[in-house]
C-alpha cells in the first residue's frame, strides 16, 4: 500500500512540475503513454489514497490537453460508463467526468465551449447510470449518485447551457435528484446523532455526502434560476418552468428536511441549506403564505437549537479558552448550521411578509419570538443552564435592528436586562459572564431609559476586564469599545483610562485577536486627548505584541493561523496610525517614535506581507505628513518605493514583466506617492541635495515619473499617469524657481502628455500643473511656450476650462497661477499682456467659486472626499482605473456614467488626507488679496484698467472673497501651523 501511495505522489510531482514545460523528465512518448492509460490505473485503483493522488493526474493533464491534446478522453469514458456489473470502472469514469467539468467551474460565456462538449458527449450516459441505481439502497450506489449530483452541480452553478435549459432535459434530471433526494436511509443512520463524535462520523457516510450534494443544486436551482429578472437573456421560459414547476416541489422537501431535523440526522450542510432555502421563498408572495404558519415553530423548535454552544465547545471553555475563542471568534461559516439558523431567525423577524404595517404596526413574528425567548431566560436562569442562558442572549442580541422601531419591544428588553443580564455579571460561570458582556456590546447604541442599570453594568464591565476567564475580559473589552458611543459612560471611563489601556494591552499580549487591536483603536480615537500622555507607551508595548505575533508565525507553518498572525499584525499597524494622529505634529514625541515606527514598515514592505502592506502604507504617510524635519531614515524609503513598485532600470532591463506592468508592490503605488510627495515638500533642501546608491534623488524622481507614464501606456490606464503628474506638482509647490535645467524637463512632460490626454481627469491635473509652472518660474514658462509658438493657446486653454474645475485643491492651484500672471505682468510678451483683463475676469470667477466650495466644506478636515485614516488604500489602483475604464464603456445614462467615472477619477487626482501642501498654508484668497494690494501700488494704472474691465457682480464677487480672506487665513494657519512658503516668500 505505502510504495503504491509513494509512487501515485511521485508521479503528481513529475506531471505537475514537468508537463506544462520542456522538461526532458517527460518525453512526447511518457505524455502519450500516461493519456492512454490514466483512465485503466484510476479503475484498477483500489487504494483511496492513490485514487485520490491519479485524480489530480488527470485534472493537471486535463487542464493542458482537453480537448485538442487529449481527444480520446471522452470516448474512453463512454466505454468505461458501459461496464455496469464493475462499480469501480463506472466510478472512475464518473470521477473522471467530474474532474474534466471542474475545469470550467468558474467559466462563462464562449469559455465554457468545452463543457458543452462534455454535457453533449457524456451526460446522458452518466443519467442513465443514475437511473438505473437511484433507488437502490447502500454506500456504493450513494457514492456513484454524490459524484453524479456534484458534476451537475458545476455545470449549472454559474451558467446553465442551452443543452440542459430544454423541459424535457432539465425535468428529468431534477425528478430524478428529487427521487434519490427522497430515497430510503439506512435504519442505522437515520436517528439523530447520540453524539458530535457520532455526527460528524455519519457526515462523511457517502449517503449523508449526497444528501448534501442534492441540497446544494436544489438551492442552486432556485436562487440563480427561479426569478426572471434576474436571469440571462433567452432564459425566460427556462425560468417560468422552474419556478412554476419544481419550486413548490422542492420547498416542500426542504420543509421536510427541517421538521425531520429533530429526530432524525441531516447532514449539517443540508440543513443550513434547507433553512435558506425557506428564507428567500418566504419572500416569494408564491409561497409565503405557505410557509407562513409554520414560521414560529421552525424558529424556535428547529433554528433555536442550533444557537445552544455544543457539549465539545463547552468542554474546550475549561479545557483550553483560547481554542475556545479561536472557535467564537473566527468568521462563520456561511453553510454551518448556527449560522444560516441565525440568519434564518433574523430574516424571518425583520421582513414584513407575514404582516402589514398599515394594520398591524406590529411585528407577529418578532414580538412572539421574544416573548418565546424571554421564557427560555428565565427558565435558562431557574435551572441554572448555561447553554440555554448564552444561545438566548446571543439570539435577541442579533436582533437589535429589529427591536430598535418598536418602542414596546425597547422597553421589555431593557426590563429584561435589568431582570437577568445585570444580576448575572457576577454568576460564577463564565460563559454566563461572557454573554452578558457581549450583549451590552450589541445595545450600546440604544437610549435606554434606566441609566441605573447601565451605569451598573458599566463597573461590572470595568471589573469584567480583569476577570479569572481570559473569554469574560475580552467580551468585556469588546463591549467597552462600543459602551463608550454613550456619552454619559464615556464621561465614567475617563477616570479609568490607564487601567482600561493596561488591561487591552494585557489581552493583547496573551490573545492572538484582530478585533481587540480595533477595540483599542476605538478607545483612542474617544479619549485621544486623554491617551496622548500614554501614547509612546502604548506604541513601545504593541510594539512587543507585533514581534510576538512575528515570532510565534515563525513557528507555524503557513496556514490559517499563520493568517490569524498576519492580521493582527496589520490590525496594530493600524493603532500605531491612531496613535500617531493622536500625537500630530508634537515633534518631540515624533522623533522618538520614528525609529521604533520605521522598522515595523520596512518588514511590512514585502510581497509576502499583503495583510499588512496596505497599513504599513498609510503609516509611511501619516509619519512623512507629521514630521516637520525628515530624517536620512526617511529618505531611505524613497529608493524602496521606486524600486518595489515601477522597478530600477536595472530591473527594468532585466525583467520584461516588470518594464511592462511596474514591480510587485505597483497596486499600491497610489498610497505610496503621498509618501514620496511629503519626502519632498517636507525636505526640499535634502531632495535637491540627496542621494543614494542608485543616483541622486531628483534622477530618482525623474525615473519614478517617466515609467510611470510608460506603465500607464503599456497597461491602457491613462488615469494611472495621474500619479506622475503629482509628483510633478510637489516639485513645483515645494521649489519655486529651484528647479534649474530639471524645469525644462518638467515643462517638456507637461506639454507632450497635455497633447496626448484623453481622460479629463488626466487632462485637469495636467493644467494644473501647467499653471503652477507660471507660478514657479514664470520666465521659464514664458521662455519655453514662446519657443514653440504655444503661449497665447496655452493661456486661452486654461481660461476657458477653469470652468471645469471644481474641488478646492484645483481652484488653489488656479488661482496661485493665474495670480502670478497679473502680479508679474511686466515680464508678459505684449499678445499675453493683452490677455490681463480675460486672467482678472477668470480670477474672479475662480475666487467666488472658492468661496462657495469653502462654505460648503467648512466641517471638512481635509480638501479631498477621500476616506479618513483607517480607510485609505483599499482599493487597489488597477481596480480603481478598470471601474473608470469599465464606467466609460459600458451602456448606462449618461448622467450615471459621468457620476460613476468622476467618483473613481477624484480618487486617483484628489490632494490626499496626508499630503503636505505647502500652498495650503497660505490661503489662496489671502495670498491673492496681498498680491493684488501689492500689485494695486506698483501698477495704479493698470490695476484700474483691470477693475473696469470686471462686470458690477464680478467686482462684487471679487470684493466679497477678499473680505472673507482673513477669516480663512486664520483656519489655515490653525489647520496647517506655521507657513513655510508664505506670502513674502511667495514673491
Amino acid at each position: 500500500m505505502h510504495i503504491r501511495q509513494s509512487a501515485a505522489i511521485q508521479l503528481k510531482s513529475l506531471i505537475s512540475t514537468s508537463w506544462n514545460s520542456q522538461d526532458a523528465a517527460l518525453t512526447p512518448e511518457d505524455r502519450q503513454f500516461l493519456k492512454q492509460t490514466l483512465l485503466a490505473s484510476m479503475v484498477r485503483s483500489e487504494i483511496k489514497q492513490v485514487h485520490s493522488q491519479l485524480e489530480t493526474c488527470f485534472v493537471f493533464i486535463g487542464k493542458h490537453e482537453f480537448p485538442q491534446g487529449w481527444p480520446t478522453v471522452l470516448d474512453d469514458v463512454k466505454l468505461v460508463l458501459t461496464q455496469m456489473s464493475n462499480s469501480k470502472s463506472v466510478h472512475a469514469a464518473l470521477t473522471a467526468i467530474y474532474c474534466l467539468v471542474k475545469l470550467y467551474k468558474h467559466e462563462m460565456g464562449e469559455r465554457r465551449r468545452n463543457l458543452e462538449l462534455i454535457i453533449r458527449e457524456v451526460f446522458d450516459g452518466m443519467y442513465g447510470i443514475a437511473g438505473k441505481i437511484v433507488l437502490v439502497a447502500g454506500e456504493d450506489s450513494a457514492c456513484l449518485l454524490k459524484i453524479i449530483a456534484k458534476t451537475f452541480l458545476i455545470a449549472i452553478e454559474y451558467d446553465v447551457s442551452p443543452l440542459l435549459t430544454k423541459e424535457e432535459v432539465f425535468s428529468k434530471w431534477l425528478d430524478m435528484f428529487c427521487l434519490a433526494f427522497e430515497r430510503p436511509i439506512d435504519s442505522s443512520l437515520e436517528p439523530a446523532a447520540e453524539d458530535e463524535e457520532q455526527a460528524k462520523a455519519r457526515a462523511k457516510t457517502e449517503t449523508f455526502k449526497l444528501q448534501k450534494a442534492l441540497a446544494h443544486i436544489f438551492y442552486t436551482v432556485y436562487q440563480n434560476y427561479s426569478n426572471p429578472y434576474y436571469i440571462q437573456e433567452g432564459q425566460a421560459s427556462f425560468s417560468k418552468l422552474i419556478k412554476e414547476k419544481f419550486i413548490g416541489k422542492l420547498l416542500r422537501m426542504e420543509m421536510k428536511v427541517v421538521w425531520e431535523s429533530k429526530s432524525k440526522f441531516i447532514h449539517p450542510n443540508a440543513f443550513s441549506l434547507a433553512l435558506k432555502f425557506i428564507s428567500r421563498a418566504s419572500s416569494d408572495s408564491s409561497f409565503s403564505a405557505e410557509i407562513g404558519s409554520s414560521v414560529l415553530d421552525i424558529l424556535q423548535t428547529c433554528a433555536f437549537p442550533k444557537l445552544l454552544l455544543t457539549s465539545e465547545q463547552e468542554e474546550m471553555w475549561s479545557e483550553d479558552p483560547h481554542e475556545f475563542l479561536k472557535v467564537l471568534f473566527e468568521e462563520e461559516d456561511g453553510l454551518s448550521p448556527r449560522f444560516a439558523a441565525l440568519e434564518f431567525i433574523k430574516s424571518m423577524c425583520s421582513g414584513s411578509q407575514y404582516y402589514n404595517a398599515d394594520k398591524d404596526p406590529y411585528h407577529p413574528v418578532l414580538g412572539k419570538f421574544l416573548s418565546f425567548l424571554n421564557g427560555l431566560m428565565e427558565e435558562s436562569v431557574a435551572k441554572n443552564s448555561p447553554r440555554v442562558f448564552d444561545a438566548t442572549l446571543f439570539a435577541i442580541g442579533h436582533l437589535i435592528e429589529s427591536i430598535e422601531n418598536y418602542n414596546f419591544l425597547v422597553n421589555q428588553t431593557e426590563t429584561m436586562i435589568a431582570r437577568y443580564v445585570v444580576p448575572n455579571f457576577g454568576n460564577p460561570m463564565g460563559i454566563i459572564r461572557m454573554r452578558c458582556c457581549w450583549f451590552y456590546s450589541k445595545f450600546a447604541s440604544i437610549p435606554f431609559e434606566d441609566t441605573t442599570s447601565l451605569a451598573m453594568a458599566f463597573q461590572e464591565i470595568i471589573k469584567a476586564l480583569k476577570d479569572k476567564d481570559v473569554p469574560v475580559r475580552i467580551m468585556a473589552a469588546l463591549a467597552m469599545s462600543k459602551l463608550i458611543q454613550n456619552e454619559s459612560i464615556a464621561e465614567q471611563l475617563e477616570d479609568h483610562v490607564s487601567d482600561v489601556l493596561a488591561a487591552y494591552l494585557s489581552l493583547m499580549a496573551e490573545v492572538e485577536l484582530e478585533d481587540l487591536v480595533y477595540a483599542l483603536i476605538e478607545i483612542i480615537n474617544k479619549f485621544r486627548d486623554s491617551i496622548k500622555p500614554y501614547a509612546i507607551e502604548l506604541i513601545k508595548e504593541l510594539l512587543k505584541i507585533c514581534n510576538a505575533i512575528q515570532e510565534r508565525a515563525k513557528e507555524k507553518d503557513g496556514g490559517y493561523e499563520n493568517q490569524e498572525s498576519k492580521m493582527k499584525e496589520a490590525a496594530c499597524i493600524d493603532a500605531f496610525g491612531v496613535i500617531l494622529e493622536v500625537i500630530g505634529h508634537n515633534q518631540s514625541m515624533l522623533q522618538q517614535i520614528e525609529p521604533l515606527l520605521l522598522p515595523v514598515i520596512r518588514n511590512s514592505f514585502d510581497p509576502e506581507e499583503n495583510y499588512s502592506m496596505s497599513s504599513a502604507v498609510d503609516l509611511l504617510s501619516a509619519l512623512t505628513y507629521y514630521t516637520h524635519k525628515t530624517s536620512p531614515r526617511l529618505w531611505e524609503f524613497f529608493p524602496l518605493v521606486v524600486s518595489i513598485t515601477v522597478g530600477m532600470p536595472e530591473e527594468v532591463a532585466a525583467n520584461e514583466a516588470i518594464k511592462q506592468g511596474g514591480s510587485w508592490a505597483y497596486e499600491s503605488l497610489k498610497d505610496l506617492i503621498t509618501s514620496v510627495q511629503n519626502l519632498v515638500t517636507r525636505d526640499p533642501e535634502g531632495f535637491l541635495s540627496g542621494s543614494s546608491a542608485n543616483g541622486t534623488h531628483v534622477e530618482l524622481m525623474f525615473t519614478l515619473i517617466n515609467r510611470i507614464i510608460e506603465i500607464s501606456k503599456s497597461r491602457e490606464h491613462e488615469a494611472e499617469s495621474v500619479l506622475a503628474i503629482k509628483l510633478i506638482l510637489s516639485m513645483l509647490e515645494a521649489l519655486k524657481g529651484r528647479l534649474g535645467l530639471y524645469f525644462a524637463t518638467i515643462m517638456r512632460i507637461i506639454l507632450n502628455e497635455l497633447s496626448m490626454a484623453k481622460k479629463s481627469v488626466y487632462r485637469k491635473i495636467l493644467i494644473q500643473a501647467l499653471v503652477m509652472c507660471y507660478w514657479n518660474s514664470l520666465e521659464n514658462t514664458l521662455s519655453i511656450l514662446e519657443a514653440v509658438g504655444t503661449t497665447e493657446a496655452t493661456l486661452a486653454m486654461i481660461l476657458d476650462e477653469s470652468e471645469t474645475f471644481t474641488k478646492n485643491f484645483e481652484i488653489r492651484r488656479l488661482l496661485y497661477g493665474l495670480t502670478t500672471l497679473i502680479e508679474e505682468s511686466y515680464i508678459l510678451p505684449l499678445h499675453i499682456k493683452n490677455k490681463l483683463p480675460d486672467v482678472y475676469k477668470t480670477l474672479a470667477s475662480l475666487a467666488a467659486r472658492q468661496v462657495e466650495i469653502s462654505d460648503k466644506e467648512e466641517s471638512s478636515s481635509c480638501d479631498s472626499d477621500l476616506p479618513s485614516y483607517e480607510y485609505m488604500g483599499e482599493a487597489s489602483m488597477d481596480k480603481v482605473c478598470e471601474e473608470i475604464k469599465v464606467n466609460e464603456t459600458v451602456e448606462v445614462a449618461v448622467g450615471e456614467r459621468k457620476r460613476g467615472r468622476n467618483k473613481q477619477q477624484e480618487k486617483l487626482a484628489a490632494d490626499a488626507k496626508f499630503y503636505y501642501n505647502p500652498l495650503a498654508s497660505v490661503n489662496e484668497l489671502y495670498y491673492i488679496k496681498t498680491k493684488l494690494a501689492e500689485f494695486a501700488k506698483k501698477q495704479e494704472k493698470l490695476f484700474k484698467e483691470l477693475e473696469k474691465s470686471l462686470t458690477e457682480k464680478e467686482k462684487e464677487q471679487l470684493s466679497n472673497a477678499l473680505t472673507r480672506a482673513n477669516g480663512y487665513q486664520k483656519q489655515a494657519k490653525k489647520k496647517n501651523g506655521k507657513s513655510t512658503v508664505g506670502v513674502n516668500k511667495a514673491k
